[in-house]
């Protein structure tokens, strides 16, 4: 039925339907059910696309616009255990793994970056920040990984001072490294003490 401004009523529709129907019949019950749950299905719908306009239900259950003065107090939301927020699950330790980065130092800086912004691993990794953070502990393990350590010049770290000290003898360059530069003064320093008479 059509009100006076030529738009359909649907809450005077089932007024106009005046059938005689057995209440006991399987197919009027089950036709009654679906309709309920229709109707329920579209209240929550129309709350919904109302709630996205900006209206909130008031006390006397119509819809209002949403003001500061009528807005309900937000519910917060539980927050996760901290156990569970401090590790990464198995498919974000996966994305970064396709993305590679697998080093556990690496996916500790981008960890500690999600949890201070909540960042996602997709935002994270295209963080300036956390890109450069990751950058310079690979330079760093690259360095690390390029200098021989002390067990790899064991063997030869006293050819080393003789060469450096000859060198040095002939041309009095002195060599870049800190510790041997250091032993090359010192056993210099030695040579010349251990050359001089003992009277003078």
């Amino acid at each position: 039925m059509e009100n006076e401004n030529g738009n359909a009523d649907p809450s005077n529709d089932d007024n106009d339907i005046n059938l005689e129907l057995d209440e006991n019949n399987k197919d009027v019950i089950a036709l009654k059910e679906q309709v309920t749950k229709l109707a329920e299905q579209n209240k929550q719908l129309f709350a919904r696309a109302k709630k996205a306009e900006g209206f909130i239900l008031g006390d006397d259950g119509k819809w209002v616009k949403k003001t500061p003065e009528n807005e309900p107090a937000p519910v917060e939301s539980p927050k996760k255990p901290e156990a569970q927020q401090a590790n990464l699950d198995e498919t974000q330790l996966d994305y970064f793994d396709l993305k590679g980065y697998s080093d556990s130092d690496e996916v500790e800086v981008f960890h500690k970056i999600m949890l201070k912004t909540g960042m996602s691993p997709r935002e994270v990794l295209k963080d300036e920040y956390a890109l450069a953070k990751v950058r310079a502990i690979r330079d760093e393990k690259a360095v690390k990984d390029a200098t021989p350590s002390s067990t790899k010049r064991g063997g030869s770290q006293t050819g080393d001072l003789a060469q450096a000290l000859a060198k040095f003898e002939q041309t009095g360059e002195l060599p870049d490294d800190f510790a041997l530069r250091s032993a090359v003064v010192n056993a210099k320093a030695d040579k010349e003490n251990t050359n001089k008479p003992a009277w003078h």
